[in-house]
């Protein structure tokens, strides 16, 4: 019999709650509007509107992970904060979740004074927009310098191999400012070679 791991299960959960978010907001555009040419001339201009929102939200996103990656890579805590949302959740396999802005600052600090990280982007971010809510999947080569040969990276959760491939899952919300950030943040380590 297959159970799902607890990462496993959180996104499915995300998954989800994506897919009813999706499906509500379909349901009450298409319920709303009245019958008739006009609501056909109505609903092809707001689809045509909504495209171009979710053209900038997307392209709002790209550049939100753009310097994110400049964050990790000078180990600018507080850039690196600014992507996420203020309640984000990071599921790192294998180890207790990270809750709020706040404890991944904590949680930043030493693994940011032992190495240095660069970043290898194996597959960029597959957006998808809708309404205040986002995924994004995507895959990193993350390779870590330590600053130290002999302290090694301890901290629960860090990534702590030289080289490191992972499979990235994210859902990203709007926040009251109109800047998107990181809610959720889990992935899955995969092999070096993976195509």
């Amino acid at each position: 019999m297959f159970l799902p791991t607890p990462a496993l299960r959180v996104v499915f959960a995300l998954c989800a709650l994506v897919l009813i978010q999706g499906c509500t907001s379909t349901v009450r555009s298409a319920g709303s509007s009245p019958a008739g040419p006009t609501a056909t001339s109505s609903a092809v201009a707001k689809s045509v509107v909504s495209s171009a929102d979710s053209a900038i939200d997307e392209a709002a996103i790209q550049k939100l992970y753009a310097d994110w990656r400049v964050a990790v890579e000078s180990g600018d805590i507080p850039a690196y904060l600014k992507a996420l949302h203020p309640n984000v959740r990071l599921f790192p396999p294998g180890a207790a979740p990270i809750l709020g802005s706040a404890g991944y600052g904590d949680f930043l600090v030493p693994v940011f004074a032992s190495a240095t990280y660069r970043i290898e982007v194996a597959k960029l971010q597959e957006v998808r927009v809708m309404g205040d809510t986002a995924i994004a999947e995507y895959e990193y080569i993350i390779n870590i310098d330590l600053k130290d040969a002999d302290t090694a990276i301890t901290q629960p959760g860090a990534l702590t191999a030289a080289r490191n491939r992972a499979r990235y899952f994210d859902v990203l919300r709007k926040q009251a400012d109109g800047r998107w950030g990181i809610w959720r943040h889990l992935w899955q380590d995969m092999p070096l070679e993976a195509k």
